[in-house]
């Protein structure tokens, strides 16, 4: 498929930012000292932000043309009404936003917080299995994009986005299976078996991450295409938006999640302990010591409805989030090529050149 410069930067700077900001929710556990988590945190947002590394290889594998004239055109003021009315014109936009809104919600509820605390619950308050179970997550969806542009010359998008959500929730069913079924006693199989479906789960969803990025991009020449107006810019503003707003639906549905498991207290207690260790005010074997006194009074059906809450949810959206996407997104491969093929003729007729 082809894409424009700002499409390519967008794709490639938004799957930089991707993998940096599931940095953000939870730094490794193996750096201990809150500094160094501070800082890994800023750095992590930092690259969320700007993703400054990818504009070197973005710059790479941009298009260098001539300046049109639209290129050269001021830059027009938009006001919020205006961009909310070419964000209604722009059907497959709007369901865009939807499906991507649902798939944020999927893809960082477990991530907020809630992998963290029913590791704890099983496995006691070791930082570095929870490092090896998010590091190795990051690093598989690393990988897959990588060798994503292989396999969107292969597979079309509507089968790669099929593949991802049935994989994601595929890994997400393993997970719970996992932790249901394999006794704690069983911790070094249970752990494995938790992590391996976590790289599934992960894998799953940055493929579909990935072709959701493709389809925002796609619906620039489809407005152009039904208004004649690219209005790039809020086209892309989109994402960011509906990325922050999927971050708090996340937040208040992992405190209605603690809430109705029961275990808010226990999450609060440990919460003050690392507090009160970041302080000096207690040692770092006193925190450990009290924080594993709070962790062996939980029940294990608290556990259990945990791991329930964090697995179910996620897989049900993300089904969700795909049927909607296979009845609704209606830009293919092929309508898209005809879409440009059109811009382009209609632009010939004009006497414009193409950007």
């Amino acid at each position: 498929m082809k894409k424009g410069p700002k499409s390519a930067r967008i794709f490639f700077n938004d799957s930089f930012r991707f993998l940096a900001g599931t940095c953000v929710f939870q730094p490794p556990l193996c750096i201990r000292k809150p500094l160094c988590a501070a800082v890994f945190r800023l750095l992590a947002g930092y690259c969320t932000q700007n993703s400054r590394p990818f504009h070197i290889f973005s710059f790479f594998t941009k298009t260098h043309s001539e300046p049109s004239a639209r290129d050269e055109a001021p830059a027009e003021k938009v006001g919020i009404r205006k961009a909310f009315s070419s964000i209604a014109r722009n059907d497959q936009l709007v369901w865009c936003a939807v499906v991507f809104l649902i798939f944020s919600v999927a893809q960082t509820l477990m991530g907020g917080g809630l992998s963290v605390t029913y590791l704890y619950f099983e496995f006691g308050y070791n930082g570095l299995l929870l490092s090896i179970f998010s590091i190795l997550g990051n690093v598989a969806g690393a990988v897959l994009m990588l060798v994503f542009a292989a396999l969107s010359g292969r597979f079309t998008r509507a089968q790669l986005m099929k593949a991802g959500a049935f994989g994601a929730a595929a890994g997400y069913l393993c997970i719970m299976l996992s932790g249901l079924f394999i006794p704690r006693e069983m911790w070094a199989l249970k752990f494995t078996m938790l992590t391996v479906s976590n790289l599934f789960a992960f894998l799953g969803q940055t493929l579909v991450y990935l072709i959701m990025i493709i389809c925002i991009a796609n619906t620039v020449e489809y407005n152009e295409w039904k208004t004649g107006r690219r209005e790039e810019g809020i086209v892309f503003s989109v994402r960011p938006f509906i990325t922050k707003l999927g971050t708090a639906l996340v937040q208040l549905l992992v405190l209605v999640i603690y809430l109705a498991v029961g275990v808010r207290a226990v999450t609060n207690q440990i919460s003050d302990l690392e507090n009160a260790a970041s302080q000096g005010l207690i040692t770092i074997a006193e925190k450990t010591e009290r924080i594993g006194a709070v962790l062996a009074s939980v029940p294990s059906g608290k556990s259990a409805a945990l791991l329930v809450c964090m697995t179910v949810i996620p897989a049900a959206l993300l089904l969700a989030a795909y049927f909607i996407y296979r009845v609704k997104y209606t830009i293919t491969e092929e309508s898209y090529e005809a879409m440009v093929r059109d811009i382009e003729a209609r632009r010939a007729a004009k006497g414009e050149t193409a950007e």
